[in-house]
């Protein structure tokens, strides 16, 4: 595993621990995520998955922020 790798992984599993309480702080790493989902496509499906996991336990305020940074996210629940 990558150290990209176990970033994402934690970022997950701290999502889903603190859930909506990781909102007014995704936009920090937001720009990050972004700029490594234009590598691959491999990388893109890992970010997705995460950022899934960060709209499903944020909630709507979680969603606007993800949008705000990066605006080809799709929802989860479209």
């Amino acid at each position: 595993m990558t150290i990209w790798t176990r970033a994402l992984d934690s970022l997950k599993l701290l999502s889903e621990t603190v859930g909506h309480n990781l909102t007014p702080q995704i936009h920090i790493i937001l720009a990050q995520l972004n700029k490594k989902m234009t590598l691959n496509k491999k990388v893109r499906e890992s970010v997705m998955g995460v950022l899934n996991t960060i709209e499903e336990r944020g909630g709507k305020d979680a969603l606007e922020v993800i949008r705000q940074k990066i605006p080809t996210y799709t929802s989860i629940y479209m």
